[in-house]
């Protein structure tokens, strides 16, 4: 089922944000890691259920497209720790937490972080027209 899901995601190349909910019953089958490989690389905003807080760095890691990424559970939980991560690692973050969310808004370093990685040509253009009637000519 999650493969239908996943191939379905991926051919939504227009899907920019996504919100991923279970009930109970699904509760254990559902990994982090099941998730990070169902999103597509063109989402940038995640909604997420979570069964504990340390799965948001695995999130945050792998899902580096993530414009912002908002993680929901079911129980209060003590977020120093995280958002010391993300002051060391995602400086230009900003987050908000509450008893049973945590929100955070990626910074342009992860962006350009994500930019880097890919191989891109760059077209040359010039400004000068009498270059391009010149082409023409000889078209």
């Amino acid at each position: 089922m999650r493969t239908s899901i996943s191939s379905f995601l991926q051919r939504a190349c227009c899907l920019a944000s996504l919100c991923i909910d279970y009930d109970l019953s699904m509760y254990n089958s559902w990994t982090t890691d099941n998730i990070c490989c169902m999103v597509p690389s063109h989402v940038k905003h995640l909604k997420v259920s979570i069964k504990n807080p340390d799965e948001i760095k695995l999130v945050l890691k792998r899902l580096q497209q993530l414009s912002s990424a908002q993680f929901r559970f079911g129980h209060t939980s003590c977020w120093r720790k995280l958002t010391e991560w993300i002051d060391r690692n995602m400086p230009r973050s900003s987050y908000k937490a509450d008893a049973y969310s945590f929100i955070v808004w990626l910074g342009k370093n992860s962006i350009e972080f994500n930019e880097s990685k890919h191989n891109s040509k760059r077209i040359k253009l010039t400004d000068d027209p009498q270059n391009f009637s010149d082409g023409l000519e000889h078209l």
